[in-house]
């Protein structure tokens, strides 16, 4: 009858690692991810350029969103202002009117 228990499961896996055959499979696994690895850090600087690439695209669309946003603010501002100027205009010819009719 074949043992299912958790202590001999862990004591077949021990012998098959400590075997030549599975030392051989953790030495390539190990070789196999210290390839990947330089693989990966050789692709590194042209991943880091491509990221700075939109971080600078990014900063460029928002710098055009704030000059528009200003330039809105400023126009807007320019209107209130000739209103304004517009309103006190009327209220002084108003008020000379009203001197006028006063005398």
């Amino acid at each position: 009858m074949l043992d299912l228990s958790p202590e001999m499961m862990k004591k077949r896996l021990m012998q098959e690692v400590n075997s030549k055959e599975g030392k051989e499979h953790i030495k390539k696994a190990k070789e196999y991810m210290k390839d990947q690895a330089e693989e990966q850090l050789k692709d590194l600087p042209e991943k880091m350029e491509e990221v700075n690439e939109q971080i600078d695209e990014v900063r460029e669309n928002v710098q055009e969103e704030v000059d528009e946003a200003k330039e809105e603010m400023q126009r807007e501002f320019d209107d209130a202002k000739a209103q304004a100027q517009a309103c006190i205009l009327i209220l002084t010819v108003c008020e000379r009117r009203n001197e006028h009719l006063l005398l």
